[in-house]
């Protein structure tokens, strides 16, 4: 490889790694948003091994329960969310092909 390639490599190196870094900031934001949101219901669950089916369903209930699209919806974990995707979505629209040359 010449100078000139390993230059153009290393920046399309670090330029994915920036992009990954943002993406995986923004799913984090997204998990401690929705974490907030859940905790309530969450805390209510006795975390353990379910001993029968009845347990394995009131387990279950809970947490489809915690996951109200309305609550969430009233926080930042929506934006965080498509911004994730969005940023993953560029990166494989503009990062991949140059790197597969």
């Amino acid at each position: 490889l010449s100078s000139k390639e390993i230059h153009q490599l290393r920046r399309l190196g670090r330029s994915k790694a920036v992009v990954d870094f943002v993406s995986l900031s923004f799913m984090y934001v997204f998990v401690l948003e929705a974490i907030k949101v859940m905790s309530g219901p969450l805390s209510e669950i006795t975390w353990g091994v379910p001993r029968n089916l009845e347990e394995v369903k009131k387990m279950m209930l809970v947490l489809l329960d915690s996951l109200s699209l309305s609550e969430l919806a009233e926080t930042w974990a929506p934006f965080a969310l498509i911004a994730g995707l969005l940023t993953v979505a560029t990166s494989d629209l503009i990062l991949h092909p140059k790197l597969v040359q």
